[in-house]
């Protein structure tokens, strides 16, 4: 007797076998459809992928990857994630049950790195206000004194599950339905699809519940915290969600401030290569240096 899918995980490969074959371990259950988008037809990913829903492309894209998945998902409610992502069947079923007893339109777990530490996913919708406070002013860890008397996004680890604005993750579930009707924008390659996804929803009313009870771990959590690449897209693509959806004027100020912004990672990355022993920043300024250089590119996004 075939056991009816209670829900469908997409996952999007770019030449990530490795990855990719313990995330599946984690999720092998009659009840879990697995759905694999292989970027680039890679052979080693291919053969990973034979036992489940294999979809060879020749493009990449974690964004289209998952919108193409769509059509081959069977299930009522989908959980997508990156390949580096692991989740096991419990975590799985738990975003599932929240969904399915209408607590919210969309879920995200608590992420945590390999060594269990937490990795704070949780952020502000991004407008220009949100940007100047969380991106450009404050740190990315809570100071001290501050911390409890503002709120700042970016620096919640709530206990309890709790609605939130948005977040920067490497899985969310949501309802299949929901997800053809709202899919990820194709727009952005690699970084702020969620986040634009997140706005979107918000501006239907839809609800976004954090489950800090059900973690996933992020077996590249941190890996490319200073990569250049990363660096370069983030930038580009926090003036084009703003240009998106608030229009080319708050798209400017989003500009100013993402140049603000860089200056300050770039001169920070600088002074510590330049102290006794910061031959280690090197990296860092690198990267710092990427997203600067990304402003110019960032300017298209508002001319």
């Amino acid at each position: 007797m075939t056991v009816a899918r209670e829900v469908s995980c997409v996952i999007p490969c770019y030449h990530r076998p490795d990855f990719l074959r313990r995330a599946v371990e984690k999720l092998d259950d009659p009840r879990i459809e697995i759905v694999i988008v292989n970027s680039e037809a890679d052979p080693e990913v291919a053969e990973v992928a034979k036992p489940y829903v294999h979809i060879p492309r020749e493009s990449s894209g974690f964004a289209s990857g998952v919108n193409l998945a769509m059509k081959h998902v069977s299930a009522e409610y989908v959980v997508f994630m990156n390949d580096d992502l692991l989740i096991d069947v419990p975590g799985v079923l738990a975003l599932r049950d929240t969904l399915a007893a209408g607590e919210a339109d969309a879920v995200v777990p608590a992420i945590v790195d390999p060594t269990g530490a937490p990795e704070i996913s949780i952020r502000a919708l991004p407008t220009t206000r949100s940007l100047l406070r969380e991106w450009l002013l404050l740190p990315e860890r809570p100071v001290g004194w501050l911390n409890g008397r503002l709120r700042v996004e970016k620096w919640r680890d709530p206990a309890q599950a709790e609605a939130i604005e948005a977040a920067g993750t490497p899985v969310m579930a949501t309802r299949s339905d929901l997800l053809r009707t709202v899919p990820l924008l194709e727009d952005y390659f690699l970084y702020w699809e969620e986040i634009d996804w997140f706005w979107r929803l918000h501006e239907l009313g839809m609800k976004v519940l954090y489950l800090p009870h059900v973690q996933a771990v992020h077996l590249g959590g941190g890996q490319q915290e200073l990569s250049p690449g990363r660096s370069r897209l983030l930038t580009i693509n926090a003036v084009k969600c703003v240009r998106r959806n608030q229009g080319r004027p708050a798209a400017r100020r989003a500009f100013l401030i993402m140049l603000l912004f860089n200056l300050r990672l770039v001169a920070t990355a600088g002074l510590r290569r330049v102290v006794p022993g910061g031959n280690s920043a090197d990296r860092e300024l690198e990267s710092r240096l990427a997203g600067l250089r990304a402003m110019r590119e960032s300017w298209q996004e508002v001319r």
